[in-house]
């Protein structure tokens, strides 16, 4: 009898709320939905990233699905060079051996953004523009003088919000290993955390991911909802959150609703 009652005291929650989503779905304009976004947790801090869709859709498709695959999970800072970059995306600990991430297959270049600070851009091969597949890098200073007429130029796909420009600062004052006689080469500027602990990006969470299930769906938005009016229910993912306040309201169930309104508008 308890599960009965309860079931019909929340129906009319569930019922106004399948009638504002779907209202919204079909009215709201999606030439205003809000950029792409991701939080790389780290043991140095939360790194909030913009992702620059509109303009470099193949990269930030890339860089999604590697966040979906789980492939950037406990990966590694294994770069980084003051006053320069921070890079990451190639190596992944697991347990106490480090593995090279599996990368899936290379990406067009889509050079169209300046390398400046705070922004984050796509590795590649030497003489090969389209070579990029899993590792990226944070711009720790203005870069566009040297990275832009680059190998094509290095595709600039996001930038940091300004309250994390603090936590890439901070992983770039770390004192900096040449461990590249035991790890390899790419392990010549090494940041390690009171020199013996590995800067790792434990997890990439979507925003609007409020289950953590890897996709933002109606599901998630449902939740939101829910939170916003107060109902309990299963626990949430606090890094799924859009305007780093530390909680998950109504701008998250906005952000949500406009990024399922432009998948529908670009459905068949």
């Amino acid at each position: 009898m308890p599960y009965k009652n309860k079931e019909i005291k929340e129906r009319p929650f569930y019922l106004f709320g399948a009638f504002i989503l779907t209202v919204f779905l079909f009215l709201y304009p999606s030439s205003t939905v809000m950029a792409e976004r991701v939080t790389m947790v780290t043991n140095v801090g939360k790194i909030h990233v913009l992702l620059f869709d509109d303009i470099a859709p193949v990269t930030v498709a890339n860089f999604m699905n590697y966040i979906g695959e789980g492939k950037y999970r406990n990966t590694l800072i294994h770069r980084s060079v003051p006053g320069f970059v921070i890079q990451g995306g190639g190596y992944v600990l697991d347990g106490s051996t480090i593995y090279t991430v599996q990368k899936n297959a290379p990406i067009v270049n889509e050079f169209h953004l300046s390398n400046l600070r705070g922004t984050i851009a796509m590795a590649k091969l030497a003489g090969n523009p389209d070579s990029a597949t899993s590792e990226w890098f944070f711009n720790l200073g203005d870069n566009s003088e040297n990275l832009d007429y680059q190998n094509g130029g290095f595709t600039v796909f996001g930038r940091v919000t300004d309250q994390s420009l603090a936590v890439i600062d901070a992983i770039a004052a770390l004192p900096i290993y040449d461990l590249s006689n035991n790890l390899g080469p790419a392990f010549r500027y090494l940041p390690l955390v009171n020199a013996q602990y590995l800067v790792i990006v434990t997890d990439m969470i979507y925003a609007g991911d409020i289950n953590n299930d890897k996709s933002v769906d109606l599901a998630d938005a449902v939740r939101g909802l829910q939170m916003t009016a107060g109902i309990p229910g299963q626990t949430v993912n606090l890094d799924a959150e859009v305007n780093n306040d530390g909680r998950i309201g109504v701008e998250e169930v906005i952000y949500i609703l406009q990024k399922l309104s432009r998948l529908r508008s670009n459905s068949p």
